[in-house]
């Protein structure tokens, strides 16, 4: 059997469907750790709106103990409510510093990757 009957035939297909930039966004395409939480909607509007670049945390050891299990940069989920459908939004976390005079973490936010039941232009939840 030679070298080319070996090869499955996705690899084929998957050759003459993606674009060689798409081919490389696949291979970069990062699977982060992600932490989900709720927050109140004035501050989910913002940071869907990209004014609010820093999600603040106090420090406590639920908290901490969270932070230790991830690795940054990571995803956060940021839910509002709890009732079907629940606006949501997930940001990258690109850096994590603390205030202890303040006694918080302060999440720095890189990016808003994606949000669900939000109307981006009214700055309310779809309904």
């Amino acid at each position: 059997m030679d070298s080319e009957s070996q090869i499955s035939p996705w690899g084929s297909i998957l050759a003459t469907l993606l674009t060689a930039d798409d081919w490389f966004n696949c291979e970069m395409a990062k699977r982060y750790d992600r932490i989900t939480t709720t927050i109140e909607r004035q501050w989910l509007a913002e940071i869907i709106a990209g004014t609010k670049k820093i999600e603040y945390r106090q420090i406590k050891p639920y908290w901490t103990k969270r932070f230790e299990k991830v690795s940054v940069p990571f995803e956060l989920r940021l839910l509002n409510g709890m009732n079907p459908p629940v606006p949501e939004a997930t940001v990258l976390i690109h850096r994590i510093t603390v205030d202890r005079r303040a006694g918080e973490y302060r999440l720095h936010i890189k990016k808003v990757l994606g949000f669900k039941h939000w109307d981006k232009r009214r700055q309310k939840p779809k309904r």
